[in-house]
C-alpha cells in the first residue's frame, strides 16, 4: 500500500511507489493501473543516466472499458543526455486503467528511476 498524504479533506495523494527499472531493449511497464475507483495518475521518469546515442520511447496506454483492449494515446522519443532530465507525466484520468512503458531502442542500457501518484 502507498503512503497518503492529506492536504485538505477535499482530496488526497497517495504514492503508488517508485523504483529503478534496467532498461533491456524491451518495452518495460514503469506504471500499470487496470481497474479500481477513478483517480487521477501522474508521476516522474528520470533520464539523468542517459549519454551520447542513447535512445529511449516512452508509451502511454489507456483502457476506456472494462478488460477492454489497451489503446496507445502518447509516444514520446528522447535521445542522448538530456539537459531536463526528469520528465513529469501529466494528470490523466484513471477508471479501467492506465500503464506506461519505456524502450531503450539505442546505446548503452541503463537504469531509469521513476515515481507514480494517485489523486482521488
Amino acid at each position: 500500500m502507498g503512503t497518503e498524504i492529506r492536504p485538505s479533506s477535499k482530496w488526497r495523494i497517495m504514492s503508488l511507489g517508485a523504483g529503478s527499472i534496467l532498461a533491456d531493449g524491451s518495452e518495460q511497464v514503469i506504471l500499470y493501473r487496470d481497474g479500481g475507483s477513478p483517480a487521477l495518475v501522474h508521476g516522474y521518469l528520470d533520464l539523468a543516466n542517459m549519454q551520447a546515442g542513447d535512445q529511449i520511447t516512452l508509451t502511454q496506454y489507456a483502457r476506456v472499458r472494462p478488460g477492454g483492449p489497451w489503446r496507445a494515446y502518447g509516444q514520446e522519443g528522447y535521445a542522448d543526455a538530456q539537459a531536463l532530465p526528469l520528465i513529469y507525466i501529466t494528470k490523466k484520468p484513471k477508471d479501467y486503467g492506465l500503464r506506461v512503458t519505456i524502450r531503450q531502442t539505442g546505446g548503452a542500457y541503463r537504469n531509469y528511476d521513476f515515481e507514480f501518484f494517485e489523486e482521488s
